[in-house]
């Protein structure tokens, strides 16, 4: 479920909360009132609903804030690698057994 499919779930359900109220007005002398029993379900209903749409709202933000980490990180290490591999190139180049150990900084 997306958070604008929970919104408008939320929606329907409120609206059914505001039918329910109308519908436990006009029943009130009944002992075990039917729609109070539908209130009271929905209103659950909605309280859990509501309790998970904060849940994927934080968990997006934690995901955003992560995957970004992970972007910067994998940037370090392809720089890092390609300054290794660029290293290991030149030093096998430079430092290869018939020479007698140029260094890079005579280049």
């Amino acid at each position: 479920m997306t958070v604008d499919m929970i919104d408008e779930r939320l929606t329907r359900m409120e609206l059914r909360l505001d039918e329910l109220d109308k519908e436990v007005e006009v029943t009130k002398r009944l002992s075990p009132n039917p729609a109070k029993q539908q209130w009271r379900t929905l209103k659950s209903q909605v309280r859990k609903l509501n309790t998970t749409r904060e849940k994927l709202l934080e968990h997006q933000t934690q995901f955003s804030i992560y995957s970004k980490f992970v972007i910067f990180r994998a940037k370090i290490l392809i720089k890092n690698s390609y300054r290794n591999l660029v290293y290991s190139v030149l030093s096998k180049r430079f430092w290869h057994s018939n020479c007698n150990h140029v260094t890079l900084s005579a280049l």
